[in-house]
C-alpha cells in the first residue's frame, strides 16, 4: 500500500485565449496505517534458543539479542511484545581452537529453525535454515575448556540467528517507527487564466487568497476549521450558472466544496457534491478527481483529523501480552491438546496429551534412526497422573472442536466432516499436507510427483463441475472444493 499522500495546490487554467496547469504544493500530515508496520508501536522483544541434543560441552539454551544493528526494538527477558523461539536442530562445528589468547570455532553448519509469536500467541513468523561456514571468535580465552566450548558455541549461533530472522526484521521490525509524513497529492483546484484582464486578476486573487488561508496550516483540526470557513466562497461559484464564462470557477467550487465536506466529515453533502462532479466534462478535473477518489478510498474522516504522532494504533499501547516466553517455548516445543484420547488397545484417557516436536538421536552425535525412534507421549490424566508412551498407540483424540487422527509419524486435523467426502490436514509435527477421505474409506493425498491441481481434478472427477471449477482456479481452498462437492454435487 502506498504511504498516503497529502495535499497538492494545483491550477487550473481555461480561458478563451489559452490555459495551463499549475502546480502550487501544500504539506500536511495525515495519519495512515502503515505499510508494514502491523507491530508498529511493539517496541520489545525476547529471543530463546533452545537445542534437544544433549551434548555437555555445548550448552545452547537461553536467552539471545538480536544483531547490534536492530535499535527499534529493546530486550526485554521478562515480558517482550514478540516473542521469538529459535529451535537448533543440527549442530557441527569442524574444529574449536585457541590461539594468542583468542578462542575460534570454525566452520560450523548449524540447521535453525524459528518461531515469531505476537502478543496474543499468533504465530506471525515461521522459517527454517541450513547456516554453512558460520565461524565466530571469543577474545582473552586462553584454554579449550568444556565452559569455552559452550561460549563459543553460543557465539556460533548467535551469529547464525540473521540468517533465519533477517524476514521477519526487515518487514516487522526495521519499519516499526511511526514518523509525520509530509507528501503532496493533487486535491484542491483553483483556476488560472493566461489572461491579464482587470476583472480575471481580481478573481484569480480571491481564489489564491482562500487556498493561502489554509495552505500552511499543519494542525488537522485548525485546517478542517479554516476549510469549513470558505463553504460559502466556494458555494458562491458553484451556484453559478454553468455557461462558457464561468465553467471553471463553477467546477473548482464543486469540486473543493466535496473535499471540504468530506474532510470535515459531512459524508452525505461530500457525495451530493462528488455526484454533480462525476458528469462535468473529464478533460476539465479529471486527474485531480482521480486523486480525490483515491484520497477517499485511504483516508477516512476521522483518520484525517488525527494528528500524526498521536493517531490510534493497530495495537494500543496498553496492550500488555498474554503470551508468555514458557507458552511460546512449549508450543515450539510440543504438541499439547485436551481432550478424550483413544488408544490402540481399546481404552479411553480423559485428560491432556503433550507431544515432543522432535526426535531424538539413538546415540549422541549420531542422525536420528527413524525406524527406531518414536514421538514420545507424556498423558497427564485429570487426576494429575502422568502416563508416557509414544504416538503409534493413539488411535484418535476428539476435544470439543474437532477430532485428530494420529499414526506414528503425524497428527491429522479434522476440517470438514461429511459422509462424501471429509477433508483433514496434518497439524503435527507441522502443519502441513490435505488429506481427502472418502465414503469414511482411507485417507488420500496429492502424491510428490504428482501436479496438485491435476490430482484434484482426477480426484473430483465424478463431479465435473467442481472439476472444472478447479481448473480454471475459481476454487483453490480445499474447505470450498469439498463444500462444494457435498452440497452441489451428486
Amino acid at each position: 500500500m502506498k504511504k498516503l499522500l497529502l495535499f497538492l495546490l494545483i491550477s487550473v487554467a481555461f480561458s478563451s485565449q489559452a490555459q495551463r496547469l499549475t502546480p502550487v504544493y501544500t504539506h500536511f500530515p495525515v495519519y495512515s496505517i502503515p505499510e508494514k508496520q502491523e507491530y508498529g508501536n511493539y517496541k520489545t522483544y525476547q529471543l530463546y534458543v533452545y537445542y534437544e541434543e544433549v551434548k555437555p560441552e555445548y550448552q545452547l539454551d537461553g536467552f539471545y539479542s538480536l544483531p547490534s544493528y536492530i535499535s527499534s526494538l529493546k530486550q526485554d527477558t521478562i515480558n517482550g511484545d514478540f516473542k521469538i523461539i529459535v529451535n537448533v536442530e543440527t549442530f557441527n562445528v569442524a574444529k574449536v581452537f585457541t590461539s594468542n589468547d583468542t578462542l575460534f570455532g570454525s566452520p560450523a553448519t548449524i540447521t535453525l529453525s524459528a518461531k515469531v509469536f505476537d502478543k496474543s500467541g499468533k504465530i506471525i513468523f515461521s522459517k527454517r535454515g541450513l547456516v554453512q561456514d558460520a565461524q565466530a571468535v571469543v577474545l582473552g580465552v586462553k584454554t579449550n575448556s568444556g565452559v569455552h566450548k559452550s561460549v563459543i558455541a553460543k557465539s556460533l549461533v548467535s551469529n547464525s540467528l540473521s540468517y533465519v530472522l533477517y524476514d521477519f526484521i526487515n518487514s516487522n521490525i526495521i519499519f516499526t517507527e511511526y514518523r509525520d509524513s509530509y507528501k503532496p497529492t493533487t486535491l484542491w483546484a483553483i483556476p488560472y487564466s493566461l489572461s491579464f484582464s482587470e476583472e480575471k486578476n481580481k478573481i484569480m486573487s480571491e481564489f489564491s487568497d482562500s487556498i493561502d488561508a489554509i495552505k500552511a496550516i499543519t494542525d488537522p483540526q485548525l485546517y478542517v476549521q479554516r476549510a469549513v470557513g470558505q463553504i460559502d466562497f466556494w458555494k458562491k461559484q458553484a451556484e453559478l450558472p454553468d455557461e462558457k464564462d464561468n465553467r471553471t470557477y463553477r467546477e473548482c467550487g464543486i469540486h473543493n466544496l466535496n473535499l471540504i465536506y468530506y474532510i470535515s466529515g459531512n459524508i452525505e453533502k461530500s457525495n451530493e457534491y462528488a455526484a454533480i462532479e462525476d458528469k462535468m466534462p473529464g478533460s476539465t478535473l479529471g486527474y485531480i478527481k482521480k486523486d480525490v477518489i483515491k484520497f477517499k478510498e485511504k483516508c477516512s474522516p476521522q483518520k484525517f483529523q488525527y494528528p500524526v504522532l498521536k493517531g490510534p494504533f493497530i495495537h494500543s499501547d496498553d496492550f500488555l501480552s498474554a503470551f508468555s516466553m514458557t507458552d511460546a517455548i512449549n508450543q515450539t516445543r510440543y504438541f499439547i491438546i485436551k481432550g478424550s484420547i483413544y488408544m490402540k488397545d481399546q481404552s479411553v484417557i480423559e485428560g491432556t496429551c503433550c507431544i515432543k516436536r522432535s526426535i531424538g538421536s539413538s546415540r549422541e552425535g549420531q542422525i536420528a534412526n527413524l525406524s527406531a525412534n518414536e514421538y514420545e507421549v507424556t498423558i497427564t490424566k485429570t487426576d494429575g497422573t502422568e502416563i508416557k508412551t509414544v504416538l503409534s498407540k493413539l488411535e484418535s483424540i476428539k476435544t470439543e472442536k474437532s477430532i485428530y487422527l494420529c499414526d506414528k509419524w503425524n497428527i491429522k486435523m479434522s476440517l470438514y466432516k461429511s459422509d462424501k467426502i471429509s477433508l483433514y490436514q496434518v497439524c503435527f509435527p507441522e502443519q502441513g499436507t490435505y488429506y481427502y477421505q472418502r465414503n469414511n474409506s482411507k485417507l488420500d493425498s496429492p502424491s510428490l510427483f504428482s501436479s496438485n491441481t491435476g490430482w484434484l481434478k482426477k480426484y473430483f472427477k465424478d463431479c465435473s463441475e467442481l472439476s472444472d471449477k478447479i481448473d480454471k482456479k475459481e476454487i483453490t481452498d480445499p474447505i470450498d472444493m469439498v463444500k462444494y462437492y457435498n452440497e452441489k454435487c451428486n
